[in-house]
């Protein structure tokens, strides 16, 4: 038994230095914890837990984890929570408390788009209660004092009842972006459902992203072989970049004719590119979503009167043959993006039709432990 803890232990500090993926560093540590829970151990707690504090507060403070199960914040919340009971300087304790009020901005997000209204309202109060620092690291709740710093209100830099109002309104904020999200269009994004690869090597969940992707379109003077130019691609070779390239125009051309009209690649340059790189994506995927944006901002750009766009709650995954056809993905990678879909603010998935069975079943799943998320699936 020792000696599994161990290895378990030592896996585990592998993973936090060798990957510099937020959710797989998050996930490693909560393992970690949930097999010394398995094995009756857990009062083992404050024994590891000094070794994985650092690293857990800094998953929260130095990025944003996005697309996974609230089980993953609130079992983040729950050591930290832990290791603040148990600690006992004030500075770690603040950094703490700054912790959980990022989990709770994730988890009051993350229960907005699956629907848990209750589980939201339970967090807004605990975001608005909840003992904040400021960025120069001065508490601002006055009512608890500390025995090494007593805070009174006269003594605070800001007062209190001001700053929850603002951190209210912060978070109103928030909200409200998300449901513009939800409900606008884009003439010139598509969301795109993508697998982060750097997770391959451990024996944990593979995860999932959504990512824009964007395109534009220019009066092009001589002919270019990277024509569409996808600038930020970075895990396939020229000649995998070539292939794509045909498959593209050669989807494009089969949804213009429908429009009676031909891309012209000699004159227009297509630039295709991802808003956003925050890690290392593996494969062809995005073609689903780029056989669908590359037409719809071309006819747009030809006929300045009639405009399109595409609805920036749905995602596409699916890759595209050299005949311009959509062709299936492995059944794991559909798994990882449904569920990436799932904790989004997306309502509908657009899969290759081999993949809607995977997809419908992992869906399903989901929607057994959430069941008030509305995701459409469509192949």
């Amino acid at each position: 038994m020792l000696k599994d803890f161990i290895y378990r232990h030592q896996q585990t500090q592998r993973i936090l230095e060798s990957s510099p993926n937020p959710k797989i560093q998050l996930t490693a540590i909560i393992s970690f914890f949930k097999y010394c829970e398995d094995n009756n151990c857990f009062h083992l707690y404050k024994t590891f837990i000094h070794d994985f504090l650092n690293h857990l507060i800094n998953i929260f403070k130095n990025s944003s984890i996005d697309f996974i199960d609230p089980q993953y914040f609130i079992a983040a919340k729950f050591l930290l929570n832990q290791s603040s009971i148990v600690e006992s300087d004030d500075i770690i304790i603040n950094e703490i408390n700054s912790a959980i009020y990022l989990i709770n901005i994730r988890l009051l997000i993350l229960y907005y788009y699956i629907g848990e209204a209750e589980n939201g309202l339970i967090i807004l109060k605990d975001l608005l209660n909840s003992k904040s620092v400021s960025e120069s690291g001065v508490s601002l709740n006055y009512n608890e004092k500390s025995s090494m710093d007593p805070i009174s209100k006269s003594s605070s830099l800001v007062d209190p009842e001001i700053f929850k109002v603002n951190k209210a309104y912060d978070i109103l904020r928030q909200i409200n972006y998300e449901i513009n999200r939800i409900n606008s269009y884009s003439k010139n994004e598509v969301n795109i459902l993508l697998v982060e690869s750097d997770n391959e090597e451990n024996d944990l969940n593979s995860f999932s992203i959504v990512q824009s992707l964007q395109c534009s379109i220019k009066n092009n003077d001589r002919i270019s072989l990277s024509n569409p130019f996808i600038e930020n691609i970075i895990d396939i070779q020229e000649e995998g970049l070539g292939q794509i390239r045909k498959a593209l125009v050669k989807s494009t051309n089969i949804i213009l004719t429908k429009f009676r009209v031909n891309l012209n690649i000699v004159k227009n340059q297509i630039n295709l590119k991802f808003r956003e790189i925050a890690g290392i994506y593996k494969g062809t995927s995005f073609g689903a979503g780029a056989a669908i944006l590359i037409p719809s901002v071309y006819l747009s750009a030809i006929n300045s009167r009639t405009q399109y766009s595409i609805s920036c709650s749905a995602a596409f995954t699916g890759s595209i043959d050299e005949n311009g056809n959509l062709i299936s993905i492995p059944d794991k990678s559909i798994e990882t993006k449904i569920e990436a879909a799932f904790f989004s603010w997306v309502k509908y998935v657009v899969v290759p039709a081999g993949n809607l069975l995977t997809a419908n079943e992992k869906l399903y799943k989901l929607n057994r432990m959430y069941p008030e998320k509305k995701l459409n699936v469509i192949g």
